[in-house]
């Protein structure tokens, strides 16, 4: 379910914001009293032959530990194949739609990612709804900067660590509205086409160019993203829970914190955050 996993999140990087932003992905934090800077870099959560541009290996190169959302030990442990999140307590998928529906659905998963919801029965349908992907995110090995930065932090013998777990963010998944997400379920099986591929398209495009503000217009402006207090419950209340995190974590040593990059950006978001914490926050460019 890794994927799965990583591919709903990949719907809530970012929102829209009334500020601009340089065309970078990597930010320098300095300052409040650092001896050493570190790094924040914006990923995305899902993609195809990924690779690390020059500044950001530059930047693991210069950092002693790789901060992500949850510990590479953990994200990638057997234990988190297992785990997806799920239904309340005794209720099964079928029990939230007719039997000529479910069949619908599960024919459609079946048919667009070979994924069968027979396998999954409690599985909660928020962690299906961006299963379905663009063409830009249609390869034979899909992989994660996530996967790519453990990589390389392993190799290298960084320090690794993480700021929430596995076990709170499918939660976050597990309390969202059921009937919402089968309703766009539904939607998807019977149009044939998932209603989040062309927004995703332009993120997965935006992103290649390190395009925050053109990534704050596409998902500000399309219904897609705004259900279940996205900006409230999956962004902002959780990078105000980080900061501290970040703040402690910085003040011990010089590390890269890779994040989704709507982490990054907004009124409430971690370059913000930080900067009124005291920090500088340089855009690295090249």
């Amino acid at each position: 379910m890794r994927l799965t996993f990583l591919s709903v999140l990949l719907a809530i990087i970012c929102y829209g914001c009334g500020d601009s932003y340089e065309d970078t992905t990597l930010w320098k934090i300095e300052g409040n009293g650092l001896t050493t800077p570190s790094y924040l870099f914006g990923t995305i959560h899902i993609g195809c032959n990924i690779s690390l541009r020059k500044k950001v290996l530059r930047a693991l190169e210069e950092t002693e530990k790789l901060i992500l959302e949850i510990d590479p030990d953990e994200l990638y442990s057997e234990e988190y194949f297992e785990e997806y999140a799920e239904l309340p307590e005794g209720k099964i998928l079928q029990d939230y739609m007719s039997p000529e529906d479910y069949t619908l659905v599960r024919e459609y998963l079946l048919d667009f990612v070979d994924f069968d919801l027979n396998e999954y029965p409690t599985i909660h349908p928020m962690a299906l709804r961006i299963t379905n992907v663009p063409p830009e995110l249609r390869c034979l090995e899909q992989d994660s900067y996530e996967g790519v930065l453990t990589d390389y932090a392993w190799e290298n013998d960084m320090q690794t660590g993480g700021l929430e777990t596995m076990e709170f963010q499918t939660g976050l998944i597990s309390k969202a509205p059921v009937e919402e997400y089968v309703g766009y379920l539904l939607k998807a099986a019977k149009s044939g086409k998932p209603s989040s591929s062309d927004p995703l398209r332009m993120i997965v495009i935006h992103y290649k160019n390190q395009n925050l503000d053109g990534l704050s217009r596409v998902i500000f402006s399309d219904k897609y993203f705004k259900s279940y207090r996205m900006n409230e419950t999956l962004l902002d209340e959780r990078n105000l829970n980080w900061i501290p995190k970040i703040d402690s974590i910085v003040n011990k040593q010089s590390t890269t914190i890779a994040v989704g990059v709507g982490h990054l950006i907004g009124e409430k978001g971690l370059i913000k955050l930080l900067e009124e914490k005291g920090y500088t926050l340089t855009p690295i460019l090249k």
